[in-house]
């Protein structure tokens, strides 16, 4: 009655003999070499319960399988079948509970609307056939159906709204296709449903609101369509869903706090669309969450401090929006984040000191990320799985990327942040940050990480090396300039200086005098760029003792990556000024160190 010859290495074709047990309930010949054709005679076993010929490289599928009416379980995936269609008499298998013909060569068939018939199929998995044709509304009446995989082929057309009558449907995945069209309200039916993939389709319209009944919902993919329209707030009622990906659509509209109800989220994708608004506070409750990601959208507004208590979150990703005001001292309770990604925003003010209680960073890469972070999340589950997202390219593995870059945050480089050992990859670029490089930053960087920190105000009197990215940040600070000397001939003084390192991107030397050397200063001119190394001050009265000053501008720019390995953004939207530098008397000839020039731009 159960034969059972799987993973013996067994070669050659199928004899028609095995025709000839009618009394077998079982055939298990999966796993092996097989070749040739499947024989016909098989459709003579009348009592066979279960077939499986997985795995192996039999072709021509004989209609004389639809024959066997109490076939329960047949699988014939990973087959090289190569039939010109999937036969139709396979409906004739009333009893059928099992039908895997996943990668079985169907190429350029189509999917038999007689399938529909099936009233007691509970499984159905045809992916990786290169199928055509559209979806058959027929398939609707499979009212038992648990499992649909239908993805990597190149079906057409729209989605029935008639499957919506499959509400015992648990999993359905339909991505990698050419399927077209609205998503179908009446899908908001399938209330088993737990899976739903549609993406890498041509999928276009808006989300069905209707979809926020489907309360058992786990895991929803929708990402690479063309999907428009707002994020409805009814979702917020899918309190089971633990992955939500619409990355790479073209949504709208603002950000639902109606959504802060899906406390069992993990991940969150909502990726590159055209999402506007605030961020919600409410999305603060999200305690399990995991990955949270919001880049390249038109986001605005503060980040919110209530997200601070996402204390699970590993990757959370900001960039590329129109955010601003302050860095929420809050959000240095993040202590689980490895990914920080806030670079090409509008943020400013200091760096919090809280910052430097983000310990977690760059405690393990994606391999050591909670479990249940990937998608689908119940085990076992037929669709494709999307693992934890990407990680930017960065010079060393399984570490922690924080990135600031591109935004106006401005003062020194808080010393808290040293206490981030773990972090391989901190992006400052292109923002106001000044103050000195103290000896703690040395010996916290030396060659453990990289510190991007190129485009600012940050004072390096010597080259500071060590620190990755090609160790030329410093040559690129906007800085005041050194070595002061002034001589003075009549009316006219001459201050000379050494340019500074960092000539590039346009810019000049203001240069500012007064009779005193507290001032109050006037500004004489300025310098034709910054390679310049000299200005004479005419127009002055002989006699006179004068102080000079001077100070370098920048303005807003964009600019080429310094180093292939550097991330990050490619726009300094900030117009710098440096500090003056110390001031210089007229009748010294030489730098007076004991006055120094403070003030900011105007």
């Amino acid at each position: 009655q159960h034969l059972d010859l799987s993973r013996n290495r067994l070669n050659g074709p199928l004899p028609p003999a095995l025709g000839r047990l009618p009394a077998l309930q079982t055939l298990n010949l999966g796993h092996n070499f097989l070749s040739g054709a499947v024989p016909p005679e098989l459709g003579d076993l009348a009592a066979l319960h279960e077939l499986r010929l997985n795995h192996t490289e039999l072709r021509q599928l004989p209609a004389e399988l639809g024959r066997l009416v109490h076939l329960q379980y047949l699988d014939l995936s990973h087959t090289a079948l190569g039939s010109p269609s999937i036969p139709v008499e396979l409906a004739d298998l009333a009893s059928l509970r099992h039908l895997d013909l996943s990668h079985a060569g169907f190429y350029a068939a189509t999917i038999p609307p007689e399938l529909g018939r099936l009233a007691q199929l509970q499984y159905l998995a045809l992916s990786g056939n290169g199928l055509s044709g559209p979806l058959p509304p027929e398939l609707g009446r499979l009212t038992a159906l648990q499992t649909l995989a239908l993805s990597e082929n190149g079906l057409s057309g729209p989605l029935p709204a008639a499957w919506g009558q499959m509400t015992a449907l648990q999993g359905l995945d339909l991505s990698t296709n050419q399927l077209s069209g609205p998503l179908p309200a009446a899908w908001g039916q399938m209330r088993a449903l737990q899976w739903l993939s549609l993406a890498r389709n041509q999928l276009s319209g808006p989300l069905p609101a209707a979809w926020g009944q489907l309360t058992a919902l786990q895991g929803l993919d929708l990402s690479y369509n063309q999907l428009s329209g707002s994020l409805p707030a009814e979702w917020g009622n899918l309190t089971a869903l633990q992955w939500l990906s619409t990355t790479r659509n073209q949504l709208s509209g603002s950000l639902p706090s109606t959504w802060g109800a899906l406390t069992a989220l993990w991940t969150l994708d909502l990726s590159h669309n055209q999402l506007l608004g605030p961020l919600p506070a409410e999305w603060g409750q999200w305690t399990a969450l995991r990955n949270l990601l919001l880049q390249d959208n038109q986001l605005v507004g503060p980040l919110p401090a209530e997200w601070g208590h996402l204390a699970a979150v590993v990757y959370l990703r900001l960039s590329n929006n129109h955010l601003s005001g302050s860095l929420p001292p809050e959000w240095g309770n993040l202590r689980s984040v490895r990914d920080l990604l806030l670079d090409n925003n509008h943020l400013s003010g200091p760096i919090p000191p809280e910052w430097g209680n983000l310990e977690a960073f760059g405690g393990g890469g994606p391999a050591n990320a909670p479990q249940g972070a990937g998608w689908p999340p119940t085990a076992g589950a037929p669709l494709a799985a999307s693992q934890a997202p990407a990680r930017p390219a960065m010079p060393w593995p399984n570490s922690g990327y924080l990135d600031l870059s591109c935004n106006q945050l401005s003062g020194p480089l808080p010393v808290e942040l040293t206490r981030l050992t773990g972090v391989s990859v901190l992006a400052l670029a292109g923002n106001q940050l000044s103050g000195p490089f103290g000896a703690v930053w040395h010996d916290y960087g030396g060659s453990r990480f990289a510190l991007d920190l190129y485009y600012n105000k940050v004072d390096t009197t010597t080259p500071q090396g060590g620190f990755g990215f090609g160790d030329g940040w410093w040559a690129t600070q906007t800085v005041p300039p050194v070595g002061l000397v002034a001589l003075a001939a009549g009316g006219v003084v001459t201050v000379t200086w050494t340019p500074i390192a960092y000539t590039a991107h346009g810019g000049y030397y203001e240069v500012s005098y007064a009779t005193a050397p507290a001032g109050p200063y006037t500004v004489h001119g300025r310098t034709a760029d910054k390679t310049v190394g000299s200005y004479t001050a005419s127009g002055l009265s002989p006699g006179v003792i004068y102080y000079f000053r001077v100070r370098t501008f920048t303005p807003a720019h964009l600019y080429e990556l310094p180093d292939p390995e550097s991330m990050g953004c490619t726009v300094q939207q900030n117009a710098l000024w440096s500090d003056y530098s110390a001031a210089v008397s007229s009748a010294q000839r030489r730098y007076l160190p004991l006055v120094a020039g403070g003030g900011s731009a105007p």
